[in-house]
């Protein structure tokens, strides 16, 4: 699948991530990404921003958060779903609610280090997130196509972007315009993007 000029060539072996302020277009590139591939899906919506109708509902579901609900046993039944039957793009949006930096459910540690092989699903991750310094740095490391929107907390842009990105971008991120973000995919340089069609 392409999106403007980015190909994700195994859509579920490569992982996602998208990550910037609230209202930025981080939730909307991934809406963006997801309604144009004809590949499984299930994308579980913490945020409750995503409510558009996939391509195909008969392979591809969101699933709404409620207040209230077991946020870890429906990530673990939506987790085993996909390892059972395989082939899965797992999207998150709102990462930061299954796990902390310093802690990964088992199950989901087990996925985000072998669900691209055939034994754990087959499958990839996909996760929408507001800060670099909220998730753990396995999901990070483990990212192929990264899209990053505007940033401009210290933390995030001093101890991760900085660092990965250099000093250039990293402050270029700080004054993104709304839906405008850089890509980057590793380890290639990261390149500015335009915005993709508003969806949500």
């Amino acid at each position: 699948m392409s999106v403007v000029n980015i190909r994700i060539a195994k859509p579920y072996q490569e992982r996602c991530g998208f990550y910037g302020k609230t209202g930025t277009g981080k939730s909307n590139c991934m809406a963006y990404c997801l309604q144009r591939t004809k590949c499984k899906f299930i994308l579980i919506d913490m945020e409750g921003v995503h409510n558009w109708t996939p391509l195909d509902p008969s392979r591809q579901t969101i699933i709404q958060g409620k207040r209230g609900m077991d946020k870890q046993a429906l990530l673990m039944q939506v987790l085993h779903k996909v390892m059972n039957e395989k082939y899965y793009i797992l999207a998150v949006e709102g990462i930061d609610a299954f796990q902390t930096n310093r802690w990964l459910p088992p199950d989901l540690a087990d996925f985000v280090q072998y669900g691209r092989n055939y034994k754990w699903g087959r499958s990839s991750l996909w996760v929408a997130f507001r800060r670099c310094a909220d998730v753990h740095k396995s999901i990070i490391a483990n990212i192929d196509h990264h899209f990053i929107f505007r940033s401009f907390e210290p933390n995030d842009v001093h101890n991760y972007y900085r660092r990965f990105l250099g000093k250039e971008v990293a402050l270029r991120l700080q004054s993104l315009p709304d839906y405008h973000f850089y890509y980057w995919n590793p380890p290639r340089s990261p390149v500015l993007s335009s915005p993709v069609k508003s969806v949500i």
